[in-house]
């Protein structure tokens, strides 16, 4: 056998580019090359037909179809300060995240109770109250109107 080691070693020092597998491919070559191929290939007659397809649009009819798309889009932007309720009792609860109130100002509760914002501290708001509250919870949340809180007197001009 002293032939056939010879055609090894003469097949080893060869560089890498001229060995051949039975397929005609270096064997460095991964197996999906030939999927990629076939990839490669239906791609190439996807792009083919979508060439010759006939699609007739006419400018007039994107823009009659983006100007009424246009006018049926209804933009509304509201912001609202919602924070947290901590603690209810006594007709008080304490809220958290609610750091731009107003004193005075009316927060509504989740379950429809209005309050006046009166003790502003650093971490929370105390609240009064203006109604029952029973079903206020804590976790629940509550949102800032803007509005402060006005009492209207007899005799003055609405």
């Amino acid at each position: 056998m002293p032939g056939a080691q010879s055609q090894a070693k003469a097949a080893s020092m060869q560089p890498l580019g001229t060995i051949k597998n039975n397929k005609g491919h270096h064997p460095n070559t991964p197996p999906l090359w030939e999927e990629s191929r076939a990839q490669h290939c239906q791609a190439k007659r996807y792009s083919w037909a979508m060439k010759n397809m006939s699609i007739s649009i006419r400018p007039d009819e994107i823009g009659n179809f983006i100007l009424q798309q246009s006018e049926q889009y209804d933009q509304e932007v509201k912001v609202s300060k919602v924070g947290t309720v901590l603690q209810v009792e006594d007709g008080i609860a304490r809220i958290t995240g609610l750091g731009q109130v107003m004193a005075g100002e009316l927060i509504e509760f989740e379950d429809g109770t209005v309050g006046i914002a009166q003790d502003l501290e650093e971490n929370n708001v105390g609240v009064v109250l203006m109604g029952e509250g029973h079903d206020i919870q804590e976790g629940s949340p509550v949102t800032a109107t803007g509005k402060i809180a006005q009492v209207r007197v007899e005799g003055s001009q609405p």
